[in-house]
């Protein structure tokens, strides 16, 4: 196993397939995947002696050193919206989110922009793509992003 660059985080857990997908997004092929097996341990990033443990502290640490693709919004008050919404996704996977009516609010924000906050992929959507529901009305959205990080790969 490589140890200079390994991702741990927990098996299943939102937080790690969040990751997971800005990893591939960002086309970071470099980080060996291990799986913690517990629920209850924070998701971790080494990279070449830099450990980042936590969620967001790991996307801000992937934005700053891997720009490219570039995850997140450029002005302030865009960048502070992705955030609030990806802190809002995850702190809701832990209290009963995902509320379909709470989903389906999203529905007319998406079929006109395309993607959450913006025209285009962030954090925010990555977020919202492991808890979307498998219904049919959500299947144009589930492809955007597939066909995001399947050109990224």
């Amino acid at each position: 196993m490589n140890n200079s660059a390994r991702f741990l985080y927990s098996a299943d857990s939102f937080e790690g397939q969040l990751i997971k997908n800005v990893l591939k997004a960002k086309q970071l092929h470099i980080f060996t995947e291990v799986s913690s097996g517990t629920k209850s341990k924070e998701p971790q990033l080494s990279d070449h002696g830099t450990t980042v443990i936590g969620t967001i502290p790991i996307l801000e640490y992937l934005e700053d050193k891997y720009p490219h693709p570039c995850l997140n919004l450029l002005e302030p008050n865009d960048k502070a919206l992705v955030r609030m919404f990806v802190n809002r996704t995850i702190s809701t996977m832990y209290t009963g989110f995902s509320k379909i009516s709470e989903l389906n609010a999203l529905l007319p924000v998406l079929k006109q922009n395309k993607f959450v906050v913006a025209s285009k992929l962030t954090f925010a959507d990555l977020a919202l793509l492991p808890i979307i529901p498998k219904e049919k009305i959500w299947d144009f959205y589930r492809k955007a992003i597939e066909d995001q990080l399947r050109y990224a790969t």
